[in-house]
C-alpha cells in the first residue's frame, strides 16, 4: 500500500502541467545565479524491472506535493495538498506535518490522523474506501463544503 512513498508531484514551470517522479533541488551553475532549480525526474518501469528515466522537468517549488503512499476509493494515489471528498458530503485537505513527520487530513481546523487526534496514524484514521481525490489546493479547490 505504501510503496509509492518518496514519489512527488508538482506543476511544470514551462507549461503548468502536473508531473510525477522523484523530487530534487539542484544548484543552478550555468549561469551562476545563486537560484536553485527545483526538478521532478519522471520515470517508467520496464517489464524487466529496470527504471528508465523519461524526463527532468523544472517545477514550481510552491506546488511540490509528496505522495502519502495511500489510494482513494478509485485507486488514485493521494498526495499532500490533495482535497478528499469524504463520504460524499464534506472535503478534507491532506497536510504534511514536518515537525511530527506525518500526514493528516484536516477539515476546518480539525486534524484527523494527527497526534492531536485520538488516532495518530493517517492511514488508520481515514476510511479510504469512502474517500475520493477531487482536486488539490493549487487548482482552485477548497475545503468549504
Amino acid at each position: 500500500m505504501r510503496e509509492n512513498i518518496g514519489l512527488f508531484k508538482a506543476k511544470r514551470k514551462d507549461n503548468g502541467e502536473w508531473v510525477e517522479g522523484y523530487f530534487a533541488i539542484e544548484p543552478n551553475f550555468y549561469p551562476v545565479t545563486g537560484v536553485n532549480n527545483y526538478t521532478i525526474r519522471s520515470y517508467t518501469f520496464l517489464e524487466s524491472g529496470e527504471i528508465v528515466w523519461t524526463g527532468i522537468y523544472k517545477v514550481d517549488p510552491n506546488t511540490v506535493s509528496q505522495c502519502t503512499g495511500l489510494e482513494d476509493k478509485n485507486g488514485k494515489l493521494i498526495f499532500e495538498n490533495d482535497i478528499l471528498r469524504a463520504y460524499g458530503s464534506y472535503n478534507l485537505i491532506v497536510v504534511w506535518d514536518k515537525e511530527n513527520a506525518m500526514f493528516y487530513a484536516e477539515y476546518k481546523g480539525i486534524k484527523s490522523g494527527h497526534e492531536d487526534d485520538d488516532n495518530d496514524d493517517f492511514a488508520d484514521a481515514c476510511d479510504f474506501d469512502s474517500y475520493e481525490v477531487i482536486g488539490n489546493i493549487f487548482n482552485g479547490g477548497n475545503c468549504d463544503s
